[in-house]
């Protein structure tokens, strides 16, 4: 009876920074991506098949792996999506600016995705936590820098932890 309403969920490989750590995982969001890290419900997300790095600049340990984790988005920086098919799939408003990010020792630039009416300077409003951007280039500040992928086709800063923003001249 409800076999034709089964619907299944895409999964994405993701890499995240948050201001202790770096997670490279599968993630496989309930609806649309930006739809689901925007959804103030939702405190946490899952995360699996995890590597975890700690970026502290003593840091002790190697990466960790696990299963399944479990991530509060408030202190998430930025969400990438490295691979150009999966992050096709995320459907986003048209209209951009070259703008880029700083997030103490992390930096973003790309193309921020907002209304074309947006002014300049409010351009991260709260209408939304996770803002998409571009065609975006990575920039990791500390020598021990992990391995992750500095040219994604897609990513998503969270405009809570974003220090400061400028838009960049083309």
């Amino acid at each position: 009876m409800f076999g034709s309403l089964e619907r299944s969920l895409a999964t994405y490989r993701v890499e995240l920074f948050s201001a202790d750590y770096f997670m490279r995982a599968q993630f496989q969001p309930l609806g649309e991506l930006l739809v689901f890290l925007n959804d103030r419900q939702r405190e946490f997300v899952r995360l699996d098949e995890v590597e975890l790095v700690s970026l502290t600049a003593e840091r002790q340990l190697r990466a960790i792996q696990r299963e399944a984790v479990s991530v509060n988005k408030r202190s998430v920086q930025v969400v990438s999506v490295p691979d150009a098919a999966e992050a096709e799939r995320v459907q986003v408003i048209a209209a951009h600016r070259p703008v880029v990010f700083y997030f103490g020792p992390l930096i973003v630039r790309g193309q921020l995705h907002v209304n074309v009416e947006a002014l300049p300077d409010d351009l991260l409003d709260d209408s939304r936590d996770f803002y998409p951007v571009s065609a975006a280039n990575i920039y990791y500040m500390r020598a021990a820098a992990p391995q992750y992928t500095r040219e994604v086709p897609l990513l998503f800063v969270n405009r809570q932890s974003v220090q400061t923003y400028h838009i960049q001249p083309e």
